[in-house]
């Protein structure tokens, strides 16, 4: 019985030391605004982004068009380093440009 709990707290204790050592962690490298738009991005909260977007003058279509996260779409960075990567990428992809033209202009053969 004694060594079933030993290996159960063990193998708690290292699932929580792994989690934290591979948990995505982010600093602002400066205080610009689309910076901590994307700080607020990875954090997962979508009032906080709402906020960090107000508070930036920017519209919601040219931050998820336009600006970038560590030299990626802000969406791509969320998906890889977000802690709530569906709402926010959900909350964004609504705003986000199709790049395809549409099936009506493409020529007919």
């Amino acid at each position: 019985m004694k060594t079933l709990t030993k290996k159960l707290t063990v193998s708690i204790l290292f699932l929580f030391t792994t989690t934290s050592i591979f948990a995505a962690s982010f600093e602002a490298a400066n205080n610009s605004s689309t910076t901590q738009i994307c700080i607020a991005a990875v954090k997962g909260s979508k009032a906080q982004l709402h906020l960090k977007i107000k508070e930036s003058g920017l519209s919601k279509v040219f931050v998820a068009n336009n600006v970038k996260c560590n030299n990626q779409d802000i969406i791509s960075f969320v998906a890889q380093n977000g802690k709530d990567p569906k709402a926010i990428n959900k909350v964004l992809s609504r705003y986000q440009k199709n790049n395809n033209p549409p099936q009506s202009s493409l020529a007919k053969l």
